[in-house]
Order: structure tokens, then C-alpha cells, then sequence
């Protein structure tokens, strides 16, 4: 699997430390189990900033209320200060996306996104991936309910230059 010319499957587990977020990012299946329970959501996505980049405290403040903005959540100090129980399970999503997003991947992967969600949240947030990626990212799905999407989308097409999303129903 190549990234920019560079294979993927040949790096070190150093060089992909380095290039996870930076370079490439990933949406997990449920976000209640891959946000962390005692950690503020602000402080979860502030994380990613201290870890990857060089910007100040004020900077990363200022960027993680911006991506929160980003991806359609409601009153985003209100959201930094949250933890992941006091959240909706389509607003957790939306904090993992932007989590995911917040220093533009090259890729961006979505593990089953829209799982837990209701049908009304299920299109929201392929449509959020969707704009989203347009943006930053090429987007790689991978569904087993694509009852959001009865068609072929733009993600879908889309996904790893190309190549379809993985669908297999059970």
C-alpha cells in the first residue's frame, strides 16, 4: 500500500507513529470505545496537536474549537468541555472525525462510521465524511449497513484512488 509514493507496509512501526495523523487517520467503528472516558473531549483532540505539532497551547485552543465547528458540532466550548457519556452517539462520531481531520491526512480511513447511529445520523455523518475528504483527504470506507446509502457515493468512489469500499453484509 502505497502513500505518496512511500510503502506503507515496508515502514517501521516508528516511521508509521510518525506518520499516523500527520499523514494518514482513521475513524473507528464506536466512539465510545475508542474516546477515552476520563478525558475531556477537547483535551482528546488537543492530544493529537501537542503530539504532532509545534503550536502553543492558545494555538491548539484556538484549532480544536475550530474543528469542532468544522464538523457541525453546536456550541463548541460546550463541546470542548464535554466528556464522551455527556454526548450523543452522532456527536461522539463527530468528535472522532474531527479528531481524525484536525492536521489534514493525506488519507483518511472510516471503519464502519455510521454502525450504532440512526438513519437520519447515519446520512449526516457520510455526508460530513464525505464534504470533508473532498477537502483534505481521499476517504476509505469500510460498511456493513449502507442502508444510509442505497447507491454508489462520491466516498465510495472515492475511496483509495478509486477502488470501491468494502460492503459485505452479514
Amino acid at each position: 500500500m502505497l502513500l505518496d509514493g512511500e510503502d506503507l507496509l515496508a515502514a517501521g512501526e516508528a516511521r508509521l507513529r510518525e506518520l499516523r495523523c500527520t499523514r494518514m487517520s482513521m475513524i473507528f467503528q464506536e466512539p465510545m470505545t475508542a474516546l477515552n472516558p476520563v478525558m475531556r473531549c477537547g483535551e482528546q483532540i488537543d492530544e493529537v496537536l501537542a503530539t504532532h505539532t509545534r503550536m502553543d497551547a492558545a494555538e491548539r485552543r484556538a484549532r480544536v474549537a475550530a474543528i469542532i465547528r468544522d464538523v457541525h458540532l453546536p456550541d463548541a466550548e460546550r463541546m470542548i468541555a464535554s466528556y464522551p457519556h455527556q454526548l450523543s452517539g452522532g456527536q461522539r462520531q463527530r468528535i472522532m472525525i474531527a479528531m481524525a481531520l484536525v492536521l489534514n491526512p493525506k488519507l483518511l480511513i472510516a471503519d464502519e462510521p455510521t454502525t450504532a447511529l440512526d438513519v437520519t445520523t447515519q446520512a449526516q455523518i457520510l455526508a460530513l465524511i464525505r464534504k470533508c475528504s473532498a477537502c483534505t483527504a481521499p476517504a476509505c470506507c469500510s460498511s456493513r449497513t449502507i442502508s444510509a446509502s442505497s447507491r454508489k457515493s462520491p466516498i465510495e468512489s472515492r475511496c483509495c484512488g478509486g477502488a470501491s469500499w468494502s460492503s459485505s453484509r452479514r
